[in-house]
């Protein structure tokens, strides 16, 4: 009776999490992306960093790394250039730090 319970209690919480996975329909939904780089002015201390481990590996080739950061905005329907010109002031006043960080791109995907 116990293994029942257990069991059951594993489907409940099975069926709890199947919520929160990613649907199929998810991956085929448009995505207004916007990338987001340091200034190429400031150091860069996380792909200094990177760029550090790779040089320790063997990876010679490699002479430097920039990390930034990559952003998807979902979207219900095709975008518009108005969608994306919101995006882009979107970009400009929230999802950047202009003082350290410059929008370098921003595209539809999906």
């Amino acid at each position: 009776m116990t293994a029942k319970l257990v069991v059951s209690a594993n489907v409940a919480w099975a069926r709890h999490f199947a919520i929160f996975r990613p649907t199929n329909r998810e991956h085929s939904v448009p995505k207004i992306i916007v990338e987001v780089m340091p200034k190429a002015d400031l150091l860069d201390p996380q792909g200094k960093a990177v760029a550090n481990a790779l040089h320790r590996q063997g990876n010679d080739k490699i002479k430097n790394v920039r990390m930034g950061k990559r952003i998807e905005l979902h979207v219900d329907n095709t975008p518009t250039e108005a969608d994306l010109a919101q995006a882009a002031k979107i970009a400009e006043s929230f999802l950047s730090n202009g003082v350290i960080e410059d929008v370098v791109n921003i595209h539809v995907e999906g």
